[in-house]
């Protein structure tokens, strides 16, 4: 890795531990350049603000998210069905690791900021897309019982059912992981 990525991949982990300490309002540059042990013009050099630093924060978080999803998609070894409980189960878990990470973030700035609601919405349509790559291996292998033309509205159903449990059941999720394990 080159001494610039490496530098600022620390500057991602630095403002990932701030933003997750203090919160987005709270946290100031200073902040981010206290925990990366680096001066602020540092910071300035790679990003122009607070919010860039941020937006680079939850890119990096989606990625990771987003990969360990992809591989249970991919996984050969599971069956449809196997890969639709995994999904559901470890997408909870890495939201509930994500909601106690975050839990100094007020709702009202997730909610009226645009770049994050650009990656919520990209994020939707790519699980969607997931769960119907699922949903289709199912029918081949006639794990399910689903008409072709039907396989994204149910993938759509299932995401929406998902996203729609998040936040009010996100303790009893987490009582219900914890007695898996």
């Amino acid at each position: 890795m080159l001494k610039k990525e490496r530098v600022r991949a620390e500057l991602v982990k630095a403002a990932r531990e701030a933003f997750a300490s203090h919160g987005y309002a709270k946290t100031t540059i200073a902040d981010i350049a206290s925990v990366a042990g680096k001066g602020k013009s540092t910071l300035y050099y790679y990003f122009e603000n607070k919010t860039a630093i941020f937006s680079e924060v939850i890119d990096l978080e989606g990625t990771k998210l987003k990969n360990i999803l992809l591989g249970i998609v991919h996984d050969p070894n599971r069956t449809a069905l196997e890969k639709i409980k995994d999904y559901i189960t470890i997408r909870w878990y890495e939201f509930e690791k994500l909601g106690n990470l975050y839990k100094t973030m007020r709702r009202e700035f997730l909610e009226n900021y645009d770049f994050v609601q650009k990656y919520r919405r990209q994020y939707d349509e790519l699980e969607v897309q997931l769960i119907s790559t699922i949903l289709i291996q199912g029918v081949r292998n006639k794990e399910f019982s689903i008409a072709a033309e039907n396989v994204e509205m149910v993938a759509l159903t299932i995401v929406l059912s998902m996203k729609a449990l998040e936040i009010p059941f996100l303790p009893k999720i987490n009582m219900l992981l914890s007695s898996l394990n």
